[in-house]
């Protein structure tokens, strides 16, 4: 039986409520279906525990940071492993979890699994930063004696743990096209050292219970981390054009609150930039728990989700479960998940979100058609559909090594 351990700062309830928690939990599900042994080692910031959670054997291990973690996750590992030997383990990119694990265990296999390198969220950051502060810091190293370009430094993949990761494995994985295409573009992997693994999604019961339904109030959710790459700084523009001709529609924006370049919240950067005239119709939420979803999307109608980049994109998938009509920037993995006008939209730019946005409201029967063949489709991403590729994937680097 093989044994594999999945190693991530990340994984709920203690660290973080994103794509990579989501994925653990769906990947390891489908693993045990074909009887592969699964245990996760993750952080936690309150507590030292070896739990079962979710029918998951996860090892919590209590640290200060990401690069504390990095170093205790090899400790805890060399006591599992010496008890009940791994025959393979998996880490994100993102942090080198697999660093300092593949030194002290070269014998055993490592699979990097490519999520969405911290780079990629740099960039949008730091597109958003106005041009006088980055010239203002450049001058000022000049005047310290230390000229530093900052903002306008070139990437250096060489200089990048994330890049780092992948040299100290046996195999890389991605979620979808987009992501391989940017690995072989930016950190110039070969494609045949890339396999493309979509990120296996059941549907929780509940959402798939929601009804469709027309209705004179029309709600439209963003769920999500309030920063640059989820193209939140375009939600106001947005907001503003719809409102101001559809007085029925609302606006529910949830998500954990960020801060930009000097430290300011997001989210009331957003909520002054919306029009007061309309404050009766957006309401801010901050996170939730996954438990929490299926309440929260049954009253909404219109997911609008503006990201610059997902590898994949679990909340569209689990939005389209619930048979809410998804609305995506046309970029990344969405366009994987999407089929335009088929089982959602896709667009370009913010004219062109508005210009969908006031279509689908204006045709309710069409919106109804669209949100359920999305429902429909989902199925292409069942853990069932793509455990045989997990398994030989797994299976392939393991008689490898």
């Amino acid at each position: 039986m093989i044994h594999i351990a999945f190693i991530s700062w990340e994984f709920p309830p203690d660290t973080g409520k994103g794509g990579i928690g989501t994925y653990l939990l769906e990947v390891c599900k489908l693993l045990q279906t074909l009887k592969i042994d699964c245990e996760i080692f993750c952080g936690s910031k309150d507590r030292e525990i070896s739990e079962i959670y979710q029918n998951i054997i996860v090892h919590r291990i209590k640290v200060k940071d990401i690069s504390d973690f990095n170093n205790k996750v090899v400790r805890r590992f060399s006591k599992v492993h010496s008890i009940n030997p791994f025959d393979l383990i998996e880490t994100p990119e993102i942090h080198g979890h697999n660093i300092l694990l593949k030194k002290a265990f070269p014998d055993i296999p490592v699979v990097v699994r490519l999520h969405c390198p911290n780079i990629i969220i740099k960039k949008f950051q730091d597109k958003f930063v106005p041009f006088k502060t980055k010239l203002r810091f450049v001058l000022g190293s000049i005047k310290q004696g230390k000229p530093n370009l900052g903002f306008w430094r070139k990437y250096r993949k060489e200089d990048d743990i994330d890049y780092q990761s992948t040299l100290f494995c046996d195999a890389i994985t991605a979620p979808s096209e987009a992501m391989k295409e940017w690995a072989i573009k930016y950190w110039e992997i070969g494609k045949n050292n890339i396999q493309v693994c979509y990120n296996p999604f059941t549907p929780n019961k509940t959402l798939l219970d929601i009804p469709i339904k027309t209705t004179d109030q029309i709600n439209i959710a963003f769920l999500g981390r309030f920063n640059g790459i989820k193209g939140v700084y375009d939600l106001p523009i947005i907001i503003n054009s719809i409102c101001k001709t559809n007085h029925k529609v609302t606006f529910h924006l949830y998500g954990k609150d960020g801060v930009n370049h000097n430290g300011d919240s997001v989210k009331k950067i957003l909520q002054k930039k919306i029009d007061p005239c309309f404050t009766n119709q957006v309401f801010f939420y901050d996170g939730y728990e996954l438990s929490e979803l299926s309440k929260i999307l049954e009253p909404i109608h219109i997911c609008l989700f503006p990201s610059f980049f997902e590898s994949s994109g679990y909340v569209v998938q689990e939005a389209m479960a619930a048979g809410k009509l998804t609305i995506c920037r046309n970029v990344g993995g969405m366009k994987m998940i999407i089929k335009d006008k088929e089982n959602g939209y896709l667009f370009n730019s913010t004219k062109d979100a508005i210009k969908n946005i006031k279509l689908v409201i204006s045709s309710q029967n069409n919106m109804l058609k669209i949100a359920q063949q999305g429902r429909s489709e989902l199925n292409r991403f069942n853990g069932s559909l793509l455990a045989d590729q997990y398994y030989k994937t797994y299976q392939n680097v393991i008689q490898c090594d």
